[in-house]
């Protein structure tokens, strides 16, 4: 039960109203009664009051009962009324019944005990009642309001047996124009084949969609539209339910967003390099042609497969994949990779959602493997332009076979050092003179020796007194006043190949800058924490200042022509940014350039 019951009374003996009354309250305390004693005022008390019930005495004095019974429904809705006699007329309860009397109740001796049962029984079924058409009210309120068409048909016609509000729109036709219609024959006569199709699945089947249909308006213009057909029933009876969706916009969205695919990807294959898109998993999502190359199919035939599989013909993420420190990072990241003998430079960018969620990595690769042939053979060019440059320095160390003077200084020095104090003298100055050749000719040999590593473990003190050494009569020649500031035994993790070439060139350079004599200092000494710091400064003409932003640019020189390439310090520059370290300079015309180079202490400090 529900909360109260409220019950008005209408009686003209006050003691048989008072004895109703009392029967209800002790049959159930909800019972909430209120009495009159005429039927003239029942209709102002029965407004806006809320009353589930009302018991009606059929003989009111001066009254005719009949006709407030029919005053009641007819101004008072359906509230159920409970009709009582003094006599048991069977006249009287068939026209009592005929208005619609809810009950008709003898006042008998037993009355007052069945009466508080029946009052409450009829208040149950006028609340169920009331509940129903308040459903039906709801239901037929989302069905009229509905954002879809909504169509009843007859599931063995198709005849349209209700249509909602939104079918007017969808169809042109008024709503009371399209009950009767066959529902079939709103579409185009090549199309209601496959409508039939799929209002008889509708029956077989809980729910079937299709989106491919477009219904003539009444207008004469073709809609299209989305049908979603289901059985249902009522009443013990079935009914197709159709939705129908206008999805004019939808399909002019849908066109939009494959026509801007369609220009994504033509613009993703146009591109020579390599670009693809990889979601957390790092399975592709998009790719371009490019990439598609490398396993020879087409970019949609490798959607879903995992790029490491593909790029980097690995099995698992490798440990310095860029794609796994964007989705650590959500930053940017770059490396190097190898896949079939070819190198790549290879880019992440993080790519996110509307939230500001990370939703996927984008990937750029560029095939380098020309580059870092063409690297090294310049490299090995600046090298042997290097030793052309040193040849008239070491030529005459070179001119004689050293083995021969050696040779012939032992024999001497057996037969007639011991002999003559002079020529002993004489033959220490060979034999010292000798092994100074052998150093500088070692020096080139190993100067010129390729390492096996990309990356080794290299003393700078030892490095950079090696690599003077080769051109130490360079400073004599020039009046070059040479300085080398080490405290310490520093190290850094780097290509020993390419640094010897950038110490050499910057030297080099430094030397042709001093025509007039000068200093040249290196000095070597701490960086920021896990690197290490080598500048080398010159008291040369300097740079102007206009010049600067230029000098690590190819080809750029400021020599005469024969004299330089222009290739030296833009060689240097992408050395020293490709291992991972950085250089800058500093210049004043006529006061002299420093140069200074940042490398890193460990491999820790490279990945940094």
């Amino acid at each position: 039960m529900e909360d109260s019951m409220k019950v008005l009374v209408i009686e003209d003996d006050v003691s048989q109203a008072d004895l109703i009354k009392n029967s209800l309250k002790r049959f159930n305390p909800e019972f909430e009664v209120d009495t009159l004693q005429s039927g003239n005022g029942c209709l102002g008390k029965l407004e806006g009051q809320g009353y589930e019930a009302v018991i009606l005495d059929f003989h009111l004095s001066g009254e005719n009962g009949l006709e407030v019974l029919s005053n009641i429904y007819r101004d008072s809705g359906d509230t159920p009324v409970i009709v009582v006699s003094d006599n048991g007329s069977e006249h009287d309860a068939v026209e009592a019944l005929k208005q619609r009397a809810h009950e008709y109740v003898v006042k008998d001796s037993t009355y007052l005990s069945v009466l508080p049962k029946l009052v409450q029984k009829t208040i149950e079924q006028y609340r169920l009642k009331v509940r129903l058409r308040e459903t039906e009210r709801m239901y037929q309120n989302i069905f009229e309001n509905a954002n879809d068409a909504i169509f009843i048909l007859q599931p063995q016609t198709f005849r349209i047996l209700e249509a909602n509000n939104k079918s007017t729109a969808i169809t042109g036709y008024r709503k009371e124009a399209l009950p009767g219609k066959n529902f079939v024959e709103l579409f185009p006569a090549h199309s209601q084949p496959l409508v039939r199709e799929v209002l008889h699945e509708a029956g077989e089947k809980s729910t079937v969609s299709d989106d491919t249909l477009s219904l003539f308006s009444s207008a004469g213009k073709l809609v299209p539209v989305e049908i979603h057909a289901s059985m249902m029933q009522w009443s013990n009876r079935d009914y197709i339910l159709c939705n129908v969706n206008n999805i004019a916009e939808k399909k002019h969205l849908q066109g939009l967003i494959l026509k801007s695919k369609k220009r994504l990807q033509t613009t993703f294959d146009g591109i020579k390099e390599i670009i693809f898109q990889v979601d957390h998993d790092y399975n592709v999502v998009i790719a371009n042609k490019k990439f598609a190359e490398l396993q020879a199919s087409e970019p949609g035939e490798i959607i879903g497969k995992k790029y490491y599989e593909i790029f980097c013909n690995q099995t698992s993420v490798c440990e310095d994949c860029p794609v796994s420190e964007t989705f650590k990072t959500l930053e940017p990241a770059f490396s190097e990779k190898e896949n079939n003998g070819a190198i790549y430079e290879m880019w992440s960018y993080p790519i996110f959602d509307m939230e500001g969620k990370l939703e996927s990595v984008a990937v750029y690769a560029h095939d380098v493997t020309e580059k870092k042939k063409l690297e090294k053979t310049l490299i090995q060019s600046e090298k042997l332009a290097t030793i052309g440059l040193l040849a008239s320095g070491i030529a005459h160390e070179l001119r004689n076979p050293l083995n021969v003077i050696e040779t012939a200084r032992y024999y001497i020095d057996e037969f007639l050092a011991a002999e003559d104090s002079d020529i002993s003298a004489k033959l220490d100055i060979i034999r010292k003179s000798v092994r100074r050749s052998s150093k500088i000719i070692n020096n080139l040999l190993e100067f010129s020796r390729h390492s096996e590593h990309d990356r080794e473990r290299i003393d700078i003190k030892f490095l950079i007194e090696n690599t003077v050494s080769l051109i130490k009569k360079e400073f004599d020649a020039k009046n070059i006043e040479f300085a080398f500031v080490c405290s310490e035994n520093y190290t850094t993790f780097f290509s020993i190949d390419t640094l010897k070439q950038v110490l050499l060139n910057l030297i080099i350079n430094a030397i042709q800058a001093m025509n007039r004599g000068g200093k040249l200092t290196v000095q070597v000494g701490p960086g920021q924490q896990g690197w290490v710091n080598i500048r080398i400064s010159d008291t040369g003409v300097g740079i102007p200042k206009e010049n600067l932003p230029h000098i690590f640019s190819p080809f750029f020189t400021t020599k005469e022509v024969g004299e330089g390439t222009g290739l030296g310090l833009y060689i240097t520059h992408m050395i020293i940014q490709r291992e991972g370290g950085s250089i800058k300079v500093d210049s004043v015309v006529d006061v002299g350039t420093t140069f200074t180079i940042a490398l890193p202490e460990s491999a820790d400090s490279v990945s940094q």
